[in-house]
This record gives structure tokens, sequence and C-alpha cells, in this order.
């Protein structure tokens, strides 16, 4: 008997400091994650989402379906209508949460009737793509507010990291990527220096959709849609843990992280079309890239990159709303 309880005792003891062993590594790969010092660089931009609501110095929302930009869907083919509702983006517990939602009911006539109130009177096609909104999201963006480029005050390289955590979903497609800085009073969305989408550029520096099993990091460049082009790396993920993705950006190359490891790269042509390139007036060696852009932070429903979910599949995926959680976001140079 008493060799069954000093057994018993001993097991429970191995438990203990197993679990301990466990919490312990747990606490250092937190504290890890909100250590902002990385050796050889230098923050320069960062929001931790400690407050209690969305940084309005930091972050603006962009609203709507696209459709006042002449590209309804984003030009891609989604559902959602961005709103600036807490239904749809809220900091909360020092993280913001980005929620995707099916709207039924009043709630979808009412965005209906606010996408609507957003179109010029004579503006019968934006009207008319407010009839079928039926999804709510929400879309950050640092326009106007931050934006950076390597060359940018000396600095040669940036890099841009967060650490965020997913939701599978059929028809889901969250990013965190960025788009050419232009001037307020120009109406054009993917608009820069060279021309329109995607002749001034895109980077994207984390996608993932449906299974979220698979992390994309993505360029799109070239000429005008569309005769663009583009080029995307793969890295498979596990989407129920938390993650950290980087892009590292220079003037001729650009490098994709996820957890600390690198899964791909892409280059520029130095004017060729052998790696990235510009086809806008003016370009040069590096472009697009030689430009400032601004940081976006989105869920989108539905869309190419999906396969072109339809609207009932997505229907069947939001019974319930899906969250993009970003824990922080940072800007570093050297």
């Amino acid at each position: 008997m008493k060799t069954s309880i000093t057994w018993a005792i001993l097991l429970l003891a191995h438990i203990c400091m197993a679990t301990a062993d466990v919490d312990r590594v747990q606490s250092r790969q937190m504290a890890s994650s909100r250590s902002s010092y990385i050796r050889g660089w230098k923050l320069i931009w960062r929001d931790e989402f400690d407050g209690s609501r969305i940084d309005s110095k930091r972050w603006s929302y962009q609203l709507g379906n696209g459709c006042e930009y002449s590209i309804c869907g984003w030009g891609n083919n989604e559902h959602q209508y961005y709103t600036n509702q807490s239904a749809n983006s809220v900091v909360e517990g020092g993280r913001l949460i980005i929620k995707a939602r099916h709207e039924t009911g009043a709630q979808r006539e009412r965005l209906q009737k606010y996408c609507k109130s957003r179109c010029s009177q004579k503006d019968a096609n934006c009207k008319a793509g407010c009839d079928g909104v039926g999804f709510s999201s929400a879309r950050l963006r640092t326009a106007g507010k931050f934006s950076v480029a390597p060359g940018s005050k000396g600095y040669s390289s940036i890099r841009v990291s967060a650490r965020i955590k997913l939701s599978p979903g059929a028809g889901l497609w969250p990013a965190i990527w960025l788009l050419p800085e232009v001037p307020k009073a120009r109406r054009c969305s993917g608009c820069g220096r060279y021309g329109v989408w995607a002749s001034s550029g895109e980077i994207d520096v984390f996608e993932a959709v449906n299974g979220m099993n698979e992390a994309l990091g993505s360029i799109h460049y070239g000429s005008a849609w569309p005769n663009n082009q583009y080029s995307t790396v793969r890295r498979e993920i596990d989407p129920n843990v938390w993650h950290t993705v980087t892009l590292i950006w220079r003037s001729s190359m650009m490098e994709w992280y996820l957890d600390g490891q690198k899964f791909g790269e892409a280059r520029s042509g130095g004017g060729t079309t052998n790696g990235w390139y510009s086809a806008g007036e003016g370009a040069g060696a590096n472009s697009p890239f030689d430009e400032r852009f601004h940081i976006l932070i989105n869920m989108a429903v539905g869309g190419g990159l999906t396969g072109n979910m339809p609207v009932e599949g997505a229907a069947a995926t939001l019974v319930n709303p899906k969250s993009f959680q970003i824990d922080w976001i940072r800007v570093y140079a050297r």
C-alpha cells in the first residue's frame, strides 16, 4: 500500500513539473512576442492594441464595397461591405479583432441603405451594387498617417511584422498588405505614381483563405489590370495557433517569414521583366516598389483567391461571425 502511495505521489509530482514546464515555455513565448526589440533594427512605428479603441492617429477606416471607386466587389468579386462599426472591428483584450458577419433582416436593409447613401446621386451602378450587400467586415489603413519605403529617411531595409490568429472558414480572406501612398484628393484605390493598379504595385505581407492552412506572400506589379503580373510564395501553417508573419523589404529584394523561418523571396528585374517591374511612365530600375506604401488590415468575404465563393457558401460559413485577430503590428528600419 505504501509503495502504491509513493508511486502516486511521484507521478503527481512529475505531472505538476511537466505542467509547470509547459507554462514556463508558453510564458516565455508570450513575453518574446510582446518584446518589440530586435537587434540591429530600429522600431519606427507600431500598434500594440493595448488601449480600449482603435487609435485614430494611426488608422482610418476604408468604407464600402468598392463601388465608390468604380470597382464594385473591390475588383475581386468580394461580397462584404466595410463598416466602421464596433460589430466589425474592436480593440479588446490587447488585440485588434476584425469580424466578418452575414447580415439579415433589418440589419441587412440598414446596411444597403447606408451603402446607397454614400453613392453619388447620378451613379446608378454604385446604387445597383448596394442591392446585393449582405455581408459586413472592416478594412483599416494607415493612408495619410504612416507610409514607408526603403530609401526613406536613409533606411535601406524595412521590416513589417505582425502577430495574428485566424478563424478558418470557406470564403474568408484575411490579409495584411501594402498599397502606394497617394494624395487624399485622389479617389482611386491602388493608384500611385506609376498609374492605376497594379502598375504602381501591391505588397501582400500575409494572406490566407478558406481553411487557413497556407500562408501566402505576394507582390503585384507590371502593367495596369488586366495586363498585370504577380508573384506568390507559400507556406503551410496551423490555423489554430498564433503566428508571427514578417516581410523584409529592400530596394531590390523582398523576403517573407513565418514564425522566424524564411519561406520565400522576390527580386527586382532591374528595369527588365526578369523580376518585378513597372510599365508605368517614369518607372525606374526598382519600380514600382521604390515609392512609399501604407499598411492595410482587412478580412474579405468571397473573392477570387477564395475560389469565388458564392454568397450561399459564405452565408453558411458565417452563421456565426468569424474573426481575424492581430495582437500587434510593428515596422522596423535599418
